[in-house]
């Protein structure tokens, strides 16, 4: 990933104008390099349909947490795949796992998604068209 937050070439000044000011850290409102890489790896994340769904499941769990074998029948797919896409949501930061005894109970990391929402444009206000 080196070189992505590097000031564009003179040439190129005009072709990607959202980096002119992305390494400039006093500009209000844009990203760092670091907080920008901290965000795409969360979006990656999130990034895949099964991934928004077992987030959207976990959210909606009355006891705010799901364990793998309650997750795996809304999927059509194999235990061992709704572990892969487990361990991405952890590893990104999205879910915590708690293990009790045999089980791994999932819930959510809600900072980090706040964290997402609140760097994004816009910062969570919307207006109506």
């Amino acid at each position: 990933m080196a070189g992505h937050c590097q000031p564009p070439h003179s040439e190129d000044r005009w072709a990607y104008p959202e980096t002119m000011v992305a390494h400039d850290n006093a500009v209000h409102g844009v990203l760092s390099c670091e907080e920008a890489a901290t965000l795409a790896a969360l979006c990656h994340a999130l990034a895949h349909p099964v991934r928004l769904q077992i987030v959207s499941l976990i959210q909606a769990a009355a006891e705010g947490e799901c364990s793998q074998t309650e997750l795996l029948p809304y999927f059509p797919i194999s235990q061992p795949a709704l572990r892969k896409h487990l361990v991405v949501l952890v590893d990104a930061g999205i879910l915590v796992c708690d293990r009790r005894g045999n089980w791994a109970w999932y819930r959510l990391q809600l900072p980090a998604l706040y964290q997402l929402v609140q760097r994004l444009p816009g910062n969570g206000s919307y207006t109506s068209i």
